[in-house]
């Protein structure tokens, strides 16, 4: 378990894959390399460089591959496996499942590992950790048929779909009027936010418009030059050549 003054994270890291069809058949998509260099690794490598110690890692597809590969290559971080070989808990049950490695007082950021930004992350982790708020999530301005609705204090108000006209509200109440970003795939929030929820697979979206009801769930923009979402295999040459010239 990490202490109270360490900076932690939690990487999202136990999916199929699905989406990169192959590429995925005989690892996990954390060890999917970009120019030469597996996904988790430049995850790892950046929340080192911001300033976390203490890294979460949940497991489930080709688990043992990941956590070999986590044993053999620390980068002289804390890691710790969040282990869902018998249960894929889903982005929000994973959260719930490892809140135990979490602890009382800190504040934790939690990272899909198939996004690479250059967002600062430790800039947004300590602005978070000063604030009343009891989770932030990172949103932006980008062409993306899901949407994260706030309202004009920025608070958390809803979610929708907008290739299903599919709609969730906060305390299912609709507003008439509200903004619409694109959620980034990185969030923070106060460990106590996810104390004594049922442990069983969920979304971390459905958790947050329930906890919306009663908590202050905020949606917060992040200033970045490049962030990508590896989600298909035909975005891969794309994101490598962009990359290129970048260090990671």
């Amino acid at each position: 378990m990490n202490t109270s003054n360490e900076a932690c994270a939690m990487i999202l890291a136990a999916g199929l894959g699905t989406r990169l069809g192959d590429m995925t058949k005989t690892k996990p998509k954390a060890l999917v390399e970009i120019n030469g260099r597996p996904l988790i690794e430049i995850l790892l490598q950046s929340l080192k460089f911001h300033g976390f110690t203490s890294v979460i890692v949940n497991t489930h597809h080709f688990a043992n591959q990941l956590t070999d590969y986590l044993k053999a290559h620390t980068f002289g971080l804390k890691i710790y496996i969040s282990d869902e070989r018998n249960c894929l808990m889903d982005t929000g049950g994973a959260i719930v499942q490892a809140n135990r490695f979490f602890s009382t007082g800190s504040s934790v950021l939690v990272h899909n590992v198939d996004i690479i930004s250059n967002i600062d992350l430790k800039h947004l982790y300590d602005n978070f950790h000063l604030s009343d708020d009891d989770a932030w999530l990172v949103t932006q301005d980008r062409i993306s048929a899901r949407k994260i609705l706030s309202d004009f204090n920025g608070l958390l108000c809803g979610w929708t779909n907008k290739s299903t006209n599919e709609f969730k509200w906060v305390n299912n109440s609709k507003k008439e009027k509200y903004n619409e970003l694109a959620f980034s795939g990185i969030h923070v929030f106060k460990k106590e936010l996810f104390d004594g929820l049922p442990l069983k697979p969920s979304s971390v979206i459905d958790l947050y418009i329930k906890l919306a009801e009663t908590k202050k769930i905020k949606c917060q923009t992040a200033p970045c030059s490049y962030w990508f979402d590896l989600g298909k295999v035909n975005d891969l040459p794309r994101i490598e050549e962009h990359l290129k010239t970048i260090r990671l």
